[in-house]
């Protein structure tokens, strides 16, 4: 469960800057630039972003320390990543174990010539449309670093923008939240064209090739455990996950939409979200090890009944260690005969039956 929980949080954080590029389409109304951003709360460091040719040429480092606590347990990870759009291509790379990935950004250069040809009117208006048909809102105005901005907020996210550059970010998962904020900001300033190639000493696997590739969305995080952390390995779960998109792609609940699905550290995850602050996961993962999980304080308190004949344990009382943080409930849902434990976490303070409600949608 710990491990669980924790890839539920760390995924949902590496999502941030996915969300954030959406929002801006790595195009800047400012020709180049560089950003140091502090960041704070579930992960403390920083991160390093150059970029040029309008965000044509883009530079992303992250070098952070993620803590979290479940159950009692706490756990510090760290993690230095990095990712470049260089043209047409995208690479990303793990600095701590040297893996990697490279594959088409997806953005051809007939897009960028006939977007040069719009008036800025028209820019404007096209950013804008894309920016309300994924939810985002326009919420106001405020001077940041010397500058005019504007603040938006989209599914979880509000971010504090300056012509198209996100100057602060905020981001709220599972009742806590993570900020990245610039503390140096240069605009127009020469960057060297090394920035923007690949790293030669890591082999990168170019995703272009692969065949069969199940994972709806890579950004190159990585979710290693400590040597010292004396949890055994996790089971991949056995489950298809063609089959678990499906399942859940049919789950509808009040106003929450699916905004992410991926397949991860050998568990899928279908991410729902109805506002910044109401959201909530379905995970599939192992059943192994499961019945003695059972056997841990915090659990031993949750609710344990049988529902549609199927064994489930429902609890609000994730860790109530005083810096946890966590708010919400979880429901968990046994599959014996798939080897597998559907767990249903969320940050919306649902109780018990209106998790069975989402819970009744699944078929697997």
């Amino acid at each position: 469960m710990k491990k669980l929980l924790l890839a539920v949080i760390a995924i949902l954080l590496a999502a941030a800057p996915a969300l954030n590029a959406q929002m801006n389409h790595k195009r800047f109304l400012i020709k180049s630039g560089y950003l140091e951003l502090e960041v704070k709360g579930i992960s403390e460091g920083t991160r390093y972003i150059w970029f040029d040719n309008y965000g044509r040429m883009y530079r992303d480092e992250l070098k952070v320390t993620t803590t979290t606590k479940i159950f009692g347990i706490k756990t510090v990870q760290d993690a230095h990543t990095l990712s470049i759009v260089n043209g047409e291509m995208f690479y990303t790379a793990n600095l701590l174990d040297g893996t990697g990935t490279k594959h088409k950004h997806g953005v051809p250069a007939e897009f960028y010539a006939a977007y040069d040809q719009l008036s800025e009117n028209k820019k404007n208006k096209f950013a804008n449309e894309i920016f309300n048909d994924l939810g985002g809102r326009k919420i106001g105005n405020v001077t940041f670093l010397g500058r005019e901005c504007e603040i938006g907020e989209m599914l979880t996210v509000n971010v504090t923008m300056y012509k198209g550059v996100a100057l602060k970010t905020k981001v709220n998962l599972l009742g806590r939240t993570n900020t990245e904020t610039a503390i140096v900001f240069e605009e127009n300033i020469a960057i060297d064209a090394s920035k923007f190639l690949p790293p030669t000493n890591i082999d990168l696997l170019n995703l272009d090739a692969l065949q069969d590739d199940d994972t709806d969305m890579g950004d190159g995080f990585s979710m290693q455990e400590n040597e010292d952390d004396f949890e055994e390995p996790m089971t991949p779960v056995s489950y298809s996950f063609s089959e678990f998109k499906k399942v859940v792609g049919n789950v509808q609940y009040k106003g929450y939409k699916e905004s992410m699905t991926m397949s991860l550290e050998g568990q899928h995850m279908a991410n729902f979200m109805e506002s910044i602050r109401k959201n909530f996961v379905i995970v599939a993962s192992s059943n192994q090890g499961f019945k003695y999980g059972l056997k841990a304080d915090k659990i031993k308190n949750y609710q344990h009944f049988t529902h549609n004949g199927l064994s489930m344990h429902f609890g609000t009382e994730i860790d109530k260690e005083e810096d946890s943080g966590f708010q919400g409930s979880v429901l968990l849902i046994e599959y014996p005969s798939e080897d597998m434990l559907i767990s249903i976490v969320n940050s919306s303070n649902l109780n018990k039956d209106e998790v069975l409600k989402i819970a009744d949608q699944l078929k697997f």
